[in-house]
Parts: structure tokens; sequence; C-alpha cells
């Protein structure tokens, strides 16, 4: 998974900034990514088994205001960790997407 960050201006709305974002990466050509923002994030612990972390979860907003779940993995949290910040911008791509019951 690869992440990019984006700071909002606050002179511009969320959309507005997304849409911005989004036509730069159409000029890329990335067959999957995502632009989104976001929400909230948590860590997700196994309290039966030492608080072991079991992922950082997160809720993001895309540009036409769906809201995603999302989760990383322990492996790749020392990628991501220190970007995570609410209400910054983010475009993601190499994401696996799967179906929950």
């Amino acid at each position: 998974m690869s992440l990019t960050t984006y700071k909002s201006p606050p002179e511009l709305s969320p959309y507005m900034i997304l849409a911005a974002i989004d036509d730069k990466i159409d000029s890329q050509q990335d067959s999957q990514r995502i632009v989104v923002r976001l929400l909230r994030s948590w860590e997700a612990r196994d309290v039966k088994c030492n608080n072991v972390l079991l992922s950082v979860e997160c809720l993001l907003l895309d540009e036409k205001a769906n809201v995603i779940q999302a989760s990383i993995h322990p492996r790749c949290l020392h990628k991501f960790k220190t970007k995570l910040n609410e209400d910054n911008l983010f475009s993601i791509s190499c994401f696996d997407v799967k179906k929950t019951a």
C-alpha cells in the first residue's frame, strides 16, 4: 500500500480539495487509487491476549461522501503511523478490498 498526505488549505471546502487532488492523480494513470480524508482512527487490541495490537482501524471519507472502513495491519503500521492525523487528505494505492460479513 502506498500513501500520500495532503494538507487542506482552510479557505477551500473538503470536496474542492478532493476534486483537485483527484485531477492530479488521474494524470498519473494508476489503475487503483482513491483520495480520502481520515475522519477517525483507533487501535484494535486483543484484551484477552496481553493487549496485543491487532490493527489500526480507520474511517475514511471519499470525494463522493462515501464512508469507508480501513484496517492497517501491525506489520505495515511503521510506514503510516506518523502520517495518520485526522482531517488529512490521503491518496491511497495498492490496497486490497475485502467483503465483510
